[in-house]
Formats: C-alpha cells, structure tokens, sequence
C-alpha cells in the first residue's frame, strides 16, 4: 500500500500545475460520478468548452480521464473538511494534514505560525489517503471520537466532517493495533513528506531553528526504528 500510495502520489503531482491561463477550474466536476450531468462536453458547458484553446482542452481530458481512472480504484476527493494527525506522545512530535476542504493553502500559508507541523493538500490527495487507511483497516481498529488513551506510544487522529476517530498503539496495550498504527503512520508520513509547502514560521531561535529541526527528525526516526524492532 506504500507503494502504491507513492505512486498515486506521482501520478497526482505530474498532473497538478497551475489552471492554464482562461480555464476555468470551478466548471470542473470535482466528482467524476457526477461528471456529465449538468454538462455537455467532458465536463464542461458548450459554450465554455468553445472558448478553451486546444492545450486547456487536452489538459481538461487528461485531468477527467485520471479522475475516472482514479474512481475506478474507489479513490475520490474529499471534499469535506479533513484532519490527519499524528502524534508522538513521547518525544512531543505531531504532523498534521488539512485539507482545502478544511482550509485554502495561500490562505494557512500566509499566516505565520510557531511551526510547520502541519500541511495543506489537495483534496484528491487527502481522499487518496483516506482510501489507503481505510485498506489498511484503519477505521476497522480505530475508536470513534477523540481519544486520550493511557500508555499510547502513538495516536492517529482522523477527522472528517463531524466525523472523527483515534487509533492508538503502545506497548502497554498489547500488539493488537500495532501493525495497522505503524502503517498508517506511514501513510500519512508518505503524503506528508512528498507536499511541498512554504510556511511562514515565527521562530525566536533564529539559526538554531534548522538544528532543532534536524535533532529532532533525527530523534524521531530513532524511536520509530527502535518501536518497530521490539
């Protein structure tokens, strides 16, 4: 499923670019189920469609036809508000996912925060991880709402709309979860990792920051290799 997550995750990226210049992204259906109901031609109306150049309408097939593609595979964007969390309970660490159902990338971008544990993706690629943790028996192992579960090394917090569930592992608690915590951790640290963003961080450390950064990535990849070995 990582690979397979890694690789929808370069299809997407060789895909996605900035709309070419007089398209116009909103006539897109964002669900290929209901692409053609309200439209006459590959998603668009007529007269929009007769003012597309030849490039944006080859760029608006080729979107469609990975759209389809994807649905085939029961992969969709989500469109309601989404957030993916992880959280190590023991080092502090947590990286986050919205997406722009939840909130628009320039807009979270702009604003400085005190880190950038948290990234905003696309909501095909939120609904590509959402479909991976749910084939990994995510939401099978998880418990509804939010949780606080005592003697958690780890907790993946998934919210969707009013929706939400936890799924926690530590060794305290057996190895029942374990395999589906650690690899929907790495789903979400695959989609994680491969976002681009540039968040404006307001860090009184100055050039320290980069060091703190780097110990603690460090520290983190540590404790992940030595859980998994126990």
């Amino acid at each position: 499923m990582r690979i397979l997550l890694l690789a929808l995750l370069g299809l997407l990226s060789s895909c996605a670019g900035a709309p070419t210049a007089g398209t116009n992204p909103s006539a897109v259906s964002a669900n290929p189920r209901e692409a053609g109901a309200a439209s006459d031609i590959h998603g668009f109306s007529a007269a929009v469609w007769e003012e597309m150049s030849k490039v944006e309408r080859s760029e608006a097939i080729a979107e469609q036809e990975m759209l389809a593609d994807l649905a085939k595979k029961g992969i969709y964007p989500e469109n309601q508000p989404c957030q993916v969390t992880v959280k190590d309970h023991r080092s502090g660490v947590t990286i986050g996912l919205y997406n722009e159902g939840y909130i628009d990338q320039s807009t979270y971008y702009t604003e400085s925060r005190a880190s950038a544990s948290y990234k905003v993706v696309p909501n095909l690629k939120m609904g590509a991880l959402l479909k991976a943790l749910e084939d990994q028996g995510y939401f099978e192992a998880a418990l509804p709402g939010i949780k606080k579960v005592r003697g958690a090394f780890v907790s993946i917090v998934v919210r969707r709309g009013a929706d939400s569930w936890t799924l926690s592992w530590g060794e305290a608690l057996g190895d029942k979860n374990k395999e589906v915590t650690y690899r929907s951790m790495d789903s979400v640290r695959v989609v994680f990792d491969t976002q681009l963003s540039i968040q404006v961080v307001n860090n009184p450390n100055g050039s320290n920051f980069f060091e703190g950064e780097r110990n603690r990535i460090n520290t983190d990849n540590a404790e992940q290799l030595s859980n998994r070995e126990h």
